[in-house]
């Protein structure tokens, strides 16, 4: 009788300490995935703002810039510096989308 006691307890700490680290298991990884997700989601939103913001520099030097006219007008295209942006490369690409309505064609590229 007094072995089966001692069994008894011996089972319910290795039962409890399973369970335990299944919980445990399960919690860590919830929270790794969350934090992966996270980070892939603040990678996504960064290279959205630079691009947004590499469309307003290039809708800004066509307003303002001569230079880009003259340059389309001659059949070329219009490059600006490649700027970084909270540390991605934004690079702007201007020319004439070339049915002569007067509309142009903006490439932006962002890159790490």
């Amino acid at each position: 009788m007094r072995q089966d006691k001692g069994f008894a307890i011996i089972t319910v700490v290795v039962a409890v300490s399973l369970i335990s680290a299944v919980i445990l298991g399960v919690i860590l990884f919830t929270s790794l995935s969350q934090m992966k997700q996270t980070k892939h989601y603040e990678k996504v939103e960064l290279a959205r703002y630079a691009y947004e913001a590499g469309m307003r520099m290039a809708v800004w030097e066509i307003a303002y810039n001569p230079a880009v006219h003259d340059t389309i007008d001659n059949g070329g295209k219009y490059t600006l510096n490649t700027i970084s942006i909270n540390g991605l490369k934004v690079n702007v690409t201007i020319k004439d989308d070339s049915d002569g309505d007067g509309q142009f064609d903006i490439t932006v590229n962002v890159h790490e």
